[in-house]
């Protein structure tokens, strides 16, 4: 089954990253839909050949729909549909309240219809099918509704009363101005501009996320450097940074993820490297890291420049 799949995952996630696993949020969101899921084979094995009275258990099996939040994942390889899903989600508040504003505006023409409408449309001969659709303010707002979003039955049910009762055009015209013209466009104008906070906000919560993996990573390099430093004097010779090359498995990965070898290793610390043939620990980290994130010839001719 899924769930021993699950299960296995999550165990070698966190037989991996240990406490670092309760430190991301889809980690929590896979871990507590694991968790539901045993406890919904457990209430099952448990009361199997009884009916099991309330809503608890259905509700539970509810939460595997949860299941599906995991397929949300890949949609950071997709920029364009990672930025739409989180305007959607940023702008659903937006979107409940305009709802409810919505809902009130049609409560108030309802009410208004009842008085002014449904007694018109009794006086109509062979009404009474659509009459009674204004005979009610829930009724009327369901009709509405129909009318003024769908736009269905204008020809039928709103256009006769219309004729006969022309001072009716109010409610209908007033309907139609003030939800569909207007406060819809309002609700509209609302939701794009909480896409485009929630967007921005994505965009510096995730400059946020990357300026402290830099800074983590500084400090792991400040860390490897401090460590080369065999004698404790604050500034790293040749062969202490050469030994850290050659003794320092996560330093040597690093550099040769960084496409620097032996040589080009000593012809960067021999432009570091002061009078006394060593360099301190901000120097050769800031050098590092421009490295990282440039290419170490281009680095090293600009060095030369600036030193000639």
């Amino acid at each position: 089954s899924f769930q021993f799949i699950y299960t296995i995952e999550c165990a070698l996630r966190l037989y991996a990253f240990r406490w670092n696993f309760f430190k991301s949020r889809w980690n929590l969101l896979d871990i507590t839909i694991v968790f539901l899921g045993w406890v919904d084979i457990v209430v099952q094995v448990a009361m199997a050949g009884q009916s099991i009275p309330g809503p608890g258990v259905a509700i539970l099996r509810i939460f595997r729909i949860a299941r599906l939040l995991r397929v949300a994942r890949i949609l950071s390889f997709f920029p364009e549909l990672y930025v739409m899903i989180r305007g959607f989600v940023g702008a659903m508040m937006a979107m409940f309240w305009g709802m409810f504003m919505i809902a009130c505006l049609l409560l108030i023409w309802s009410i208004l219809g009842v008085e002014l409408v449904y007694p018109e449309a009794l006086k109509i001969k062979d009404f009474e099918q659509c009459a009674e659709k204004y005979a009610t303010v829930a009724s009327c707002m369901l009709i509405f509704f129909q009318t003024v979003f769908a736009g269905d039955s204008w020809g039928s049910c709103a256009i006769p009363i219309i004729e006969k009762a022309p001072h009716t055009f109010i409610v209908f015209a007033g309907t139609l101005i003030t939800i569909q013209l207007g406060f819809t466009n309002l609700v509209l104008a609302v939701i794009v501009e909480r896409a485009t906070k929630a967007t921005e906000k994505d965009a510096e919560s995730r400059a946020q996320e990357k300026k402290k993996e830099h800074a983590d990573a500084s400090f792991r390099l400040y860390q490897m450097v401090e460590k080369m430093d065999k004698d404790g004097s604050g500034t790293i010779s040749l062969s202490e940074i050469l030994d850290g090359f050659h003794n320092m498995p996560e330093l040597s990965r690093l550099l040769t993820l960084m496409d620097i070898n032996e040589d080009d290793l000593i012809t960067m610390f021999e432009l570091l490297a002061d009078e006394s043939g060593s360099a301190s620990y901000d120097v050769l980290v800031d050098s590092l890291e421009r490295c990282e994130s440039d290419d170490l010839r281009r680095q090293t001719l600009l060095m030369s420049l600036q030193l000639t």
